[in-house]
């Protein structure tokens, strides 16, 4: 009857061994919150404010379900992502004048979350300025030209916010580089002259660049390392629909804000 009694005592010891790696191994659960203004717009700054203006740009990519594509590609399987909505009263939420990241009201709803979601990752508007004389908006995305020179460019960002520790997880984009220089390539006066060709090329090359954004994110937020994040990168399946973004020895330093 002892022999019984150590064999339960180790049987019950091993379980609970089992059961605790099974919890610490547990997949980290990652809500992503869409609240950002996904319109794309062709914007052209002159030399005065008087020639600055905007137009639609028909590009053939639906932004919002693009990211949400990108971000499920790159976090998969190591992360369970998935789409978690806001209540009505946060959707238009504002940062104060002196808050930063994602502010006071989204931090504390997303306190209150714990319980379904490791991380939630706010995908938003950065307050954006394209230079003193620009009158260009600070939602949207799409192709921005400075006199002759030509950039890709979206004030979309992300935001990882640790709902345990209360604090977002080593990012912020505020205020940096969001702009892709296209160098030599030509966009004309009006985009309704694009040719299918030229649509194409301008949406291949916005995948590619949103697709560099969110490797960008991911890497300074820390949701995986250098080194997950490359082997990851070149496993994805890819095609015109899904680019890889440019290798580094390619083109060293793509992001640049010249434009002040």
């Amino acid at each position: 009857m002892k022999h019984k009694g150590f064999f339960n005592y180790f049987l019950v010891i091993a379980l609970l061994s089992i059961c605790t790696f099974h919890s610490t191994a547990q997949t980290k659960k990652i809500g992503v919150v869409l609240m950002a203004d996904t319109s794309t717009i062709y914007q052209y700054i002159g030399v005065t404010i008087f020639e600055n203006n905007t137009k639609p740009l028909p590009l053939d990519i639906a932004l919002s379900q693009y990211i949400e594509k990108s971000l499920k590609a790159y976090l998969t399987p190591e992360y369970e992502v998935s789409i978690c909505e806001l209540p009505d009263s946060l959707k238009t939420a504002k940062k104060g004048i002196f808050e930063s990241g994602v502010g006071k009201k989204l931090s504390r709803w997303a306190d209150t979350k714990t319980d379904e979601y490791d991380i939630i990752i706010f995908v938003k508007n950065m307050n954006a300025a394209f230079g003193y004389n620009s009158a260009v908006s600070a939602k949207a995305s799409g192709v921005c030209k400075k006199l002759k020179t030509l950039y890709l460019y979206s004030t979309i960002s992300y935001y990882a916010y640790n709902t345990s520790e209360a604090k977002l997880m080593g990012y912020n984009n505020e205020g940096g580089d969001f702009l892709y220089h296209l160098k030599d390539v030509k966009f004309p006066k009006n985009p309704k002259d694009l040719t299918p060709e030229m649509l194409d090329y301008f949406s291949y090359e916005f995948r590619k660049y949103i697709n560099n954004r969110i490797e960008y994110f991911i890497s300074k937020s820390k949701l995986m390392s250098p080194e997950e994040l490359l082997a990851k990168s070149a496993s994805l399946p890819r095609d015109r629909n899904f680019p890889r973004p440019d290798l580094p020895e390619v083109d060293p330093e793509p992001y640049r804000d010249d434009l002040y």
